[in-house]
């Protein structure tokens, strides 16, 4: 109980306090898109599919506030916590440590306050966790079907699914008895549907390589990645990964059910993850998130282990687990991962002043739209504004008409000329941005 109260207040501890990254204010601009112009959008400038957006329209639509587009993820991360902690009580000291550990870990305190799609994998693959060890000890009838939803909202929030969905494909193991197959069968048929549904939009973003920027599989990077599910140290990366694998393998001698379905929901889709990453831009941390109880789990059979051959080298382990946990979660409420206090902050607040209903707001490059559109556009409708003579991406704050002013969002170092615009105010300049007010008239 103690771990669960510490977690959900870690996980809300920014929750309202900070700006959005440009992520979330992605996430906030793509959900006010009228639905096709959405789906449209996601296929041809994103790598992800449209459910953790369509979560996000009612509040997108009415609201440019941080707090209630986050909560919805915060509220996954918490339920997720909650739902480890409810399974590994039957796991007596293992579980306990393995709850601390997911309470206190630095990759989900910095994500579950994000208006991404990270809190809700993390709930989808622990309630994947859950339900194939339930299989396993007594099928029930609902477990099959239960686990074919759970792949195909899944696969619909994001793609990192499907190397879930091949791992728990694998849980009856050799079994051939009717109960294997209607599991099997519910998943292949999870997989099929979502093909059916978003296998087009699929290609066209593979193809579009939107994901160019994700190294590919490396030794380093497969450890880096591992590691930051855990804590925010890149030194000790290859240390948390031959922990982590160690302790799979140990944990079977804890409890070999448990120990299976630790192989099949993290180290078969890790497994995969990281083949995939060979060749295509597709294993990070972030892709993890579905399977990041994993290394929680083998940590902490890590430490059971040495506390059953003496009790100081338990002790010993947890002080050592304590020492790689607890600061970064300091680090992670302190400094939340630089971006949430992005350098163009003080530019959007700035607009947030200064623009009236009726004035047009202009932004280049295109990276910076989604954070000012977010900020400084009616939440309720979208006004698209071309102006001749200036470059970028414009919109008509509120229901007036445009009134001719224009509110010019740019880098300080790459201006565009105005020509025979003239200022109408003067320029606010912040970090490396600035904005800029013009209006008709001669230079």
């Amino acid at each position: 109980m103690t771990s669960v109260v510490v977690g959900t207040a870690l996980r809300l501890w920014h929750i309202a306090d900070t700006r959005f990254i440009w992520d979330e204010t992605f996430t906030g601009w793509v959900a006010r898109l009228p639905f096709k112009q959405m789906l449209d959008f996601l296929r041809h400038h994103d790598a992800h599919p449209p459910l953790d957006y369509l979560i996000h329209v009612p509040i997108a639509r009415h609201t440019a506030a941080e707090w209630p587009m986050r909560l919805p993820s915060v509220l996954a991360s918490v339920a997720a916590l909650v739902l480890f902690a409810s399974w590994m009580r039957r796991y007596a000291r293992t579980g306990a440590i393995a709850t601390a550990l997911l309470a206190l870990a630095a990759f989900q305190i910095t994500y579950a306050p994000q208006a991404r799609m990270y809190g809700v994998l993390v709930l989808l693959g622990v309630g994947a966790a859950v339900i194939s060890d339930r299989w396993l000890d007594a099928p029930r009838a609902r477990h099959a079907p239960a686990v074919g939803i759970l792949v195909f909202v899944g696969l619909l929030v994001h793609l990192s699914t499907g190397v879930l969905a091949v791992g728990l494909a694998a849980v009856p193991g050799h079994r051939r008895d009717r109960e294997a197959w209607r599991w099997r069968g519910w998943i292949i048929g999870a997989v099929l549907l979502w093909l059916a549904v978003w296998l087009p939009s699929l290609l066209d973003q593979v193809r579009a390589g939107t994901t160019s920027w994700v190294p590919l599989t490396s030794g380093p990077w497969l450890a880096r990645s591992v590691n930051e599910l855990v804590d925010f140290y890149v030194p000790v990366g290859a240390f948390v990964l031959a922990a982590t694998l160690l302790g799979g393998f140990v944990l079977r001698r804890i409890d070999r059910r448990l120990a299976w379905v630790w192989l099949c929901c993290f180290a078969i889709p890790l497994g995969i993850a990281a083949t995939v990453g060979l060749r295509a831009h597709f294993l990070q941390p972030r892709t993890l998130a579905i399977v990041s109880w994993g290394p929680m789990l083998a940590l902490a059979a890590l430490v059971e282990m040495a506390a059953r051959r003496w009790i100081a080298y338990g002790v010993a382990g947890a002080v050592l687990l304590a020492l790689l946990v607890v600061p970064s979660v300091r680090n992670a409420i302190a400094d939340p991962e630089a971006g949430r206090h992005p350098a163009w902050a003080s530019v959007e607040l700035r607009l947030q002043r200064a623009v009236e209903d009726g004035d047009g707001v202009v932004s280049w490059p295109r990276y910076l739209r989604p954070p000012t559109q977010w900020y400084v556009a009616d939440p309720s409708r979208q006004r698209t504004l071309s102006v001749p003579g200036l470059v970028g991406d414009g919109f008509v704050r509120g229901a007036r008409p445009w009134n001719g002013r224009v509110w010019l969002v740019e880098p300080a170092d790459q201006a565009q000329p105005i020509g025979s615009w003239r200022p109408c105010a003067p320029t606010f300049v912040a970090d490396s941005y600035q904005v800029r007010c013009v209006e008709r008239g001669s230079s």
